[in-house]
């Protein structure tokens, strides 16, 4: 499969040289999206991916399956993935965000997404399903937090660019803490990924 991964990968870098602009390369690539709710199926995937992702990683809390097990089953987490696919073939299970719920406030404990998918917009098409799937329970306030490493510096300003506000910096560890009202946020979701939810 990782072999495939690769061939898909340099058949998409080709194809890539046909265009000078990235938007018309992203829609050129008809991307879905399959967006996971509580996607029990995945439980050895998710915990993979909370041990081995550090680019694209907010918090870079690693999991245990134990971990996954726990959070998909009790009632105070909601646990999303995603799977992405587009005309040469499919990436996977590359998205996983885990959430905490206390009344009508969710945090957001880990967001991350797989390195082979960055550079499509697919992380703000992820957190813009989720804004939706948490607004749908009755959730008015976000929280999250951005806790830097050596390697996720790429991610910095991923909150302030969903429209979160910063409420707090720890000056000695570089932490970020982030909040925002849900009806604040934008709803608005990237036409050139199509978005299948899957329950």
């Amino acid at each position: 499969q990782r072999s495939e991964y690769y061939s898909q990968a340099k058949e998409r870098e080709t194809f890539q040289t046909q265009f000078s602009d990235v938007q018309d390369y992203l829609r050129s690539l008809s991307l879905r999206m399959r967006f996971l709710r509580n996607p029990q199926q995945h439980v050895a995937r998710l915990a993979q991916l909370t041990q081995k992702t550090n680019q694209f990683n907010l918090t870079t809390h690693r999991y245990t399956e134990a971990d996954i097990q726990r959070f998909l089953e009790g009632s105070e987490h909601r646990v999303f993935a995603f799977e992405v696919e587009d005309k040469f073939g499919s990436y996977g299970l590359t998205g996983a965000s885990i959430v905490s719920l206390t009344d009508k406030q969710a945090e957001i404990d880990t967001f991350l997404m797989s390195c082979r998918v960055i550079g499509q917009s697919l992380e703000k098409q992820f957190f813009t399903q989720i804004v939706t799937q948490l607004a749908s329970r009755n959730t008015k306030t976000l929280r999250g937090t951005y806790i830097p490493t050596e390697k996720n510096v790429l991610v910095r300003g991923f909150y302030e660019d969903c429209g979160m506000q910063l409420i707090s910096t720890n000056e000695s560890s570089g932490r970020k803490d982030y909040a925002a009202t849900l009806d604040d946020l934008s709803r608005d979701l990237l036409d050139y990924i199509k978005v299948e939810i899957i329950d």
